[in-house]
């Protein structure tokens, strides 16, 4: 970055991805989702600028990212890859002050997408986490809040005993009926803030991979129906949505939490 003129000490960069930190490179879709993880999963416009075609464009796509490709008017892009907006490095600061920013928004409407978020999310998780002290690991910010042992456990919990039964339950019976789990309690029920950070960790990060095998290997039953207890009718790809939603939901927890207790 100092090589290009953008020392982070003068520049306030929130992420800069590297070999070492990253578990994902363009132009795998996760790569983006991770970034966007590392980041907290920022609400708002996202806009995804970059000058490959191939390598920038595809994967920010895939994973319903708007995106801005710097080029000359007379470059064409291959079949299937559309840009939000293109051209100079010079144009895009006008072309940002004139567009419809909630045309910016995400949208992670496909299969593809929220499998990808949902890959990300483990290489988030570890990677924020790496370097925290065992002390901090089971601090807890304020009263009736959740160390960072307790979102991992809860988080583990929740794959591995409502997300892949559900799964299961919907492949495996016609318009199941879903009832409500409420795991919040499990926390102190378990006494999770006693329990194996490290162990806790691997074992969400295995019962993740058991679910995205099952994911990946869907087609039509995408749009298989269910009927959840508060939720009402809904189907498989909105289920995945709101598993998806939850992991965005403890990543931002826990980069409130590590703010609070290791900052």
């Amino acid at each position: 970055m100092r090589w290009a003129g953008l020392p982070p000490e003068q520049f306030p960069f929130v992420v800069v991805s590297a070999y070492e930190t990253f578990h994902f490179a363009k132009p795998n879709p996760v790569y983006f989702a991770e970034v966007l993880g590392r980041m907290g999963w920022p609400d708002g416009p996202v806009l995804m600028v970059g000058d490959d075609i191939q390598r920038d464009m595809p994967g920010a796509q895939t994973l319903g990212l708007p995106t801005f490709w710097i080029s000359n008017m007379d470059m064409h892009s291959p079949d299937g890859l559309n840009p939000t907006g293109r051209g100079s490095i010079e144009e895009l600061r006008p072309w940002l002050e004139r567009v419809d920013l909630s045309t910016l928004e995400p949208a992670h409407s496909t299969p593809e997408s929220l499998i990808a978020v949902m890959l990300s999310t483990p290489a988030v998780v570890s990677e924020l986490l790496k370097q925290v002290s065992a002390p901090n690991l089971t601090r807890r910010p304020a009263s009736g809040e959740w160390s960072l042992t307790e979102i991992i456990c809860h988080l583990r919990d929740t794959e591995s005993e409502v997300n892949l039964p559900r799964l299961r339950m919907l492949l495996e019976l016609k318009e199941p009926f879903i009832p409500a789990r409420m795991a919040a309690a499990w926390a102190e029920e378990r006494d999770y803030n006693s329990q194996d950070f490290s162990q806790a960790l691997q074992d969400f990060t295995s019962a993740r991979m058991q679910m995205l095998v099952v994911l990946r290997g869907l087609k039509d039953e995408w749009s298989r129906k269910a009927r959840h207890a508060i939720f009402g009718p809904t189907d498989l790809q909105e289920l995945v949505n709101f598993m998806v939603e939850h992991d965005k939901l403890h990543i931002r927890q826990i980069i409130a939490t590590l703010e609070n207790v290791a900052g």
